[in-house]
């Protein structure tokens, strides 16, 4: 009899948490995903997309209206010129770098290095901030040191704009269409 009362209690404690209405605990003033204008930042785990990052770090979370999914489609004036920032051919401090998924891009030992190892990014493409930038006349293409997230090449990460995925690193990127140097006015 004891363990019966017992198990009808434990029912009944669980079919009232059940029947409870299920209440955020905080409400987010972040922004929200909506026809690709808007993204929801900081994510419940802190990870991000390297789009994320760039568009929450630069861009205040908004991003221009239209279809713009990956790193690779953001390579586009349509996109960047209503922000104020222009294509030009050669990187510098600040620049956003766009890496095409056809590029190799080589990861040096050091700066000016022999090439540790070299790969492509996925069909996405990457984005990143340029924080230092080097042109090899030699080598007919540029030493990048980018700040991204998702990127997994280079130093640990840390966190960044709500996201705690974000590292630096340095790259290697040869001269051509699929990579692209974008600079605000």
């Amino acid at each position: 009899m004891k363990k019966s009362v017992i198990g009808l209690i434990f029912i009944a404690l669980v079919m009232t948490a059940l029947a409870l209405p299920v209440t955020p605990a905080t409400a987010s003033s972040e922004p929200t995903r909506s026809n690709n204008q808007s993204i929801s930042l900081p994510l419940a785990d802190g990870h991000c997309e390297c789009v994320d990052y760039i568009v929450y770090k630069l861009l205040g979370g908004r991003r221009a209206p239209g279809n713009w999914p990956t790193a690779y489609s953001m390579a586009d004036s349509g996109y960047w010129d209503r922000y104020g920032y222009f294509r030009r051919n050669g990187a510098g401090s600040g620049d956003v770098i766009i890496i095409g998924p056809s590029v190799l891009v080589g990861v040096p030992n050091d700066w000016w290095g022999d090439m540790q190892y070299r790969f492509r990014p996925d069909s996405a493409g990457h984005i990143g901030i340029v924080t230092r930038a080097d042109y090899d006349g030699q080598r007919n293409g540029w030493y990048i040191a980018m700040r991204s997230a998702n990127w997994g090449v280079g130093s640990p990460s840390y966190n960044d704009a709500s996201c705690n995925n974000v590292n630096d690193s340095v790259i290697f990127v040869p001269n051509g269409d699929a990579t692209s140097f974008w600079h605000r006015n």
